[in-house]
């Protein structure tokens, strides 16, 4: 889990972004990851500047998930949902496809959710080792049918031979 960074770096980093300095730029000035500091010149960028303050704008309520999952189908694209909410688009696709398959926007963590079970999927072992599967099964199938044709053959020679005897006994 990544550290909380001072309000006071964050200043800088808005100081930075004010003075047209760009995320690449800063991270390596203040040893910050690059990651947040692009995410930071993002927000930046759409006028958004309410991380400097404080840890709260990572935070999205279930208000703001909802007002997703309603803005998407206006927009039809979540780029432009996330853009017209100040969201990431993965946000959005996030909140989208969660109320889609479990009816929430927003997860608890350590809640197990589960999409319906999906019948006769291999598990992980055998997924792993499904061409060696294949081929066992197959030969295994061949040996059947062969023994299945010669038990049939076997049948009809006897079946043929028995008809056979009772002709030669109704018509001499």
């Amino acid at each position: 889990m990544s550290k909380k960074i001072s309000i006071e770096i964050r200043q800088k980093v808005l100081t930075l972004l004010r003075q047209g300095a760009r995320s690449f730029t800063i991270s390596k000035q203040l040893g910050l990851a690059r990651i947040s500091v692009e995410n930071w010149q993002a927000a930046f960028d759409r006028g958004d500047v309410s991380w400097s303050l404080d840890n709260s704008w990572r935070k999205r309520t279930e208000a703001m998930a909802w007002q997703a999952v309603r803005v998407y189908p206006v927009c039809q694209s979540y780029n432009a949902a996330g853009c017209a909410l100040g969201m990431s688009a993965s946000d959005v696709r996030r909140y989208v496809q969660n109320v889609e398959k479990f009816g929430a926007p927003i997860l608890k963590r350590g809640v197990r959710c589960q999409a319906p079970e999906i019948k006769n999927m291999p598990d992980k072992t055998t997924a792993s080792r499904g061409k060696e599967n294949v081929a066992k099964e197959l030969k295994t199938a061949r040996r059947t049918i062969e023994e299945q044709r010669i038990v049939l053959d076997c049948l009809l020679k006897s079946i043929d031979e028995h008809l056979g005897s009772k002709k030669t006994m109704c018509h001499p």
